[in-house]
């Protein structure tokens, strides 16, 4: 680890005239984004800091090069995965108290202060040096105290606001929110309003976003910072505790000295005069050693894993040797996989994942299908059904017929009886397991769990009524397919018939019409408009 060769402002310097990095491994922090003498480094980037948008290039090549882009959650919770892993390295590289440290630097220094005066270069230096590490460790302790208030408060307002937009009725993304983040933008980059919600992106949560990585980064800096000082603290503290002891040692010695060389002055007696004497070395005193009992060591054969010791049989003359029969051992067999270990769960979300990339991606050719046969306006009207349906509840049965009813004079006049029949004909094309599949495809790429209802029951009714002119039947039956589910589940039915279906362009406008009519009557007229019905 560098050594702080100075302070600044509390941030510590190299000798090379460099702000100290150790978290990224090198002086100046590998990958940073900023200058090599910024106090406050960029260790992971954020949206609108040289970071690219996407356009939708990913697993899906489905996105249009010429729409504005975004910057794409994958990114985004890529970046809070890196920051968050510094976080933790940089939380995890620190093994000391910053608190006892400081406490305990200040009593040092306290009691050299009270010791008198210092003297001595060397030791006045060491402590110099030590008091303004302690400063600056003070600074950069309050500083890492308030980031980590800081980053909590910057976090949970980052998630409050991506529910709050993924909640809105003009974005309706609710259905994704737990998707894998290259899904959910995928299915944001197909969205009939697409411009409108990258609006809001931008406004409401990229800000929350970039205040989020910002204080983490600090974050990152005051914990590597705290941890720099903390053993630097350490090192000069031992330097300047070695270099007292020196002092003291040497004083000692002079002092020493100085008695030794000091001669003593005798006392002389008036009877008996002072004469010299020979003083004798003292023997030394015989050292007391307590005596040493030796405790007898009991050495035990050691214990084979296949027979039993009997202690008793250890002090008797062994007879003959008992041969050791051969260990039948069954062979081994893999250990059961269980449905609740992390791999099995892993490769069953991956599996998740796929099948649900997959069927958005099948929504999406959907469309281009629907522009190849009848144009880019029945694409256009299939996608408004899909974004109007978002987290609706639908009509009842009986208001669904009241509003057929009103429009049922215009329908007659629009679908004659021969296109009626071409448009049950066309159904009768439809198989049981086709429209199953497709149903469950089609539910999966709006976000939904299948119901386990049989779709295709619906689409016999649908028959019956074109048949029979009586349509009571078709709209409960339709209505029991959404009931408690939502409105999406009604898009996903008409999409199946449409898909599975032979049907003209007229077809195609009955569905969204007979679909509608279980939504609201603002979104018949719409269709009956871009229509001309």
């Amino acid at each position: 680890m560098a050594t702080p060769a100075y302070y600044r402002n509390g941030v510590p310097y190299g000798a090379d005239g460099h702000v100290i990095i150790t978290i990224t491994g090198g002086p100046v922090g590998s990958g940073s984004l900023t200058g090599i003498k910024n106090e406050r480094p960029i260790y992971v980037g954020w949206p609108g800091m040289d970071s690219s948008m996407s356009h939708g290039i990913g697993p899906v090549t489905h996105y249009d090069p010429n729409k504005p882009g975004h910057h794409s959650l994958k990114s985004i919770r890529e970046g809070q995965t890196q920051i968050n892993e510094l976080i933790t390295k940089a939380r995890n590289s620190h093994h000391h108290d910053d608190e006892q440290i400081v406490h305990d630097s200040i009593s040092l220094l306290d009691s050299l202060q009270k010791s008198g005066p210092i003297v001595h270069a060397a030791l006045k230096v060491a402590t110099t040096a030590l008091q303004e590490a302690v400063t600056a460790l003070q600074a950069n302790i309050v500083l890492k105290n308030k980031a980590g208030q800081d980053v909590s408060i910057r976090t949970q307002a980052a998630a409050t606001a991506f529910e709050q937009f993924v909640q809105r009725d003009d974005v309706k993304m609710q259905n994704f929110r737990d998707a894998r983040p290259f899904v959910f933008d995928f299915v944001l980059s197909i969205s009939p309003v697409y411009r409108h919600i990258i609006s809001l992106w931008n406004t409401l949560y990229l800000p929350k976003v970039q205040q989020e990585m910002e204080e983490k980064n600090n974050l990152v800096t005051y914990l590597d910072r705290v941890n720099i000082i903390c053993n630097d603290i350490i090192d000069k503290t031992t330097r300047l505790n070695k270099e007292r002891e020196r002092i003291e040692k040497n004083e000692q010695v002079l002092k020493d000295r100085e008695e030794h060389n000091t001669p003593s002055t005798p006392v002389n007696d008036v009877k008996k005069p002072a004469t010299e004497v020979a003083i004798r070395p003292m023997a030394p005193e015989p050292a007391i050693v307590d005596p040493i009992f030796i405790e007898p060591v009991v050495i035990e054969p050691p214990l084979s894993p296949f027979l039993t010791i009997n202690p008793d049989l250890a002090l008797q003359k062994p007879t003959a040797l008992t041969p050791i029969l051969p260990i039948k051992i069954s062979p081994l067999r893999p250990p059961v996989l269980s449905p609740f270990s992390p791999s099995k769960r892993k490769r069953d979300e991956d599996k998740e994942n796929e099948e649900m990339l997959a069927a958005i991606k099948f929504t999406s050719d959907f469309y281009k299908e629907l522009t190849e046969k009848w144009g880019q306006k029945s694409a256009e009207i299939a996608q408004e059904l899909a974004w109007e349906v978002k987290g609706k509840q639908i009509r009842n049965a009986d208001e669904a017929l009241g509003a057929f009813d009103k429009y049922k004079d215009v329908l007659n006049k629009k679908f004659s009886v021969k296109d009626q029949e071409a448009i049950s004909k066309a159904l009768e094309s439809l198989t049981h397991d086709e429209m199953t599949k497709n149903f469950a495809r089609f539910s999966k790429g709006f976000g939904l769990v299948s119901s386990g209802i049989d779709a295709y029951e619906t689409v016999a009714e649908l028959r019956k009524a074109l048949n029979t002119n009586n349509w009571r039947p078709f709209y409960v039956k339709l209505e029991t397919l959404a009931i408690g589910k939502g409105a999406t589940f009604l898009t996903a039915f008409a999409y199946s018939i449409l898909l599975g279906t032979p049907m003209g362009i007229l077809g195609f406008a009955l569905m969204m019409t007979l679909v509608g009519f279980l939504l609201n009557d603002k979104f018949v007229e719409k269709i009956n408009r871009r229509l001309g019905i």
